[in-house]
């Protein structure tokens, strides 16, 4: 495996926005995986691990460690019969896309991910945030976690950890309280459909999304988390006029107010100047204070 020094991270993130990591790599199984963490344990800087970079804002000043971009994206389908119970499962790999996942299950004949096509992050993202969209999240589906930990003694231990184990809730899991962690695939719990009823119901997930949504923006998606379903950040910010609003190259989107868009130019700069406007006029217009959704890097 290639360790780079000095990459520049907008190419890498889906708002086009970062600085430069001082070091970089490509992980494309496990052994190189531990390789990464060797080396970063080695130089003695911090990692992390990035993935689709669709819930991102990189630094302007970029990251003095290591990034690993997680390459890891076998897909596989299992059943199994347990005392007459069929059990259908996708194991996912932490680099697949959601919509690759989506997209595989569909073709195994399976349903109950539909929801997940527009979703433009990776499983391990997914996992990490609980990423969800129309009611649904992706704690729904998993049913265990696979997980890389660096022990006490400097061994790199595989573990498995159930859905209960993973304390999932609203955009939160256990893996935002521990970093160290490193998630290297789910196990997603499925069932029975046929194909033609699955392609259906993306179709209609996607007209809803083109609907509402910057598809195909430089954007990093949801900005805040929700107050409640029926308090939608997007829905706070519009109502407080801040539509169009814009700082340098970073605007609000003119249709869904929970989107920033790098118009062309934006720096993170702008971009975290502008939420600390929609923060402060939400809480101004509503009495609400809005909690970021994103991760800065």
């Amino acid at each position: 495996m290639i360790i780079q020094e000095n990459i520049t991270l907008a190419p890498y993130t889906v708002f086009k926005i970062g600085g430069q990591a001082r070091y970089f790599c490509e992980a494309q199984n496990l052994d190189e995986i531990r390789e990464a963490l060797l080396f970063a344990k080695n130089y003695n800087v911090p990692f992390f691990v990035l993935g689709a970079g669709s819930n991102i804002l990189a630094s302007d000043d970029g990251f003095d460690g290591l990034i690993i971009k997680m390459n890891l994206r076998n897909l596989e389908f299992r059943k199994s019969d347990f005392l007459g119970k069929l059990d259908f499962l996708v194991m996912a790999d932490a680099g697949v896309s959601m919509a690759q996942a989506v997209n595989f299950s569909v073709n195994q004949g399976l349903g109950g991910f539909e929801w997940a096509i527009g979703i433009p992050g990776t499983v391990g993202g997914s996992v990490f945030g609980n990423a969800g969209c129309f009611g649904l999240e992706t704690k729904d589906i998993v049913e265990s976690v696979n997980v890389l930990e660096v022990d006490m003694t400097n061994n790199c231990v595989i573990k498995e950890l159930n859905n209960t184990e993973c304390n999932f809730k609203y955009r939160h899991s256990i893996f935002k309280q521990h970093p160290e962690w490193i998630i290297l695939g789910a196990n997603l719990h499925l069932f029975p459909r046929g194909a033609e009823e699955s392609k259906k119901m993306i179709l209609e997930y996607t007209k809803k999304r083109i609907g509402l949504q910057d598809i195909g923006s430089q954007c990093a998606g949801c900005i805040f988390k929700n107050i409640s379903p029926e308090k939608p950040s997007g829905l706070l910010i519009d109502q407080a006029g801040l539509k169009g609003t814009s700082v340098g190259g970073a605007m609000v989107s003119k249709k869904h107010g929970n989107y920033i868009i790098n118009t062309g130019n934006a720096t993170a700069r702008d971009v975290k100047e502008l939420v600390s406007i929609i923060k402060s006029k939400v809480k101004s217009f509503h009495g609400v204070n809005l909690e970021e959704e994103i991760r800065y890097l």
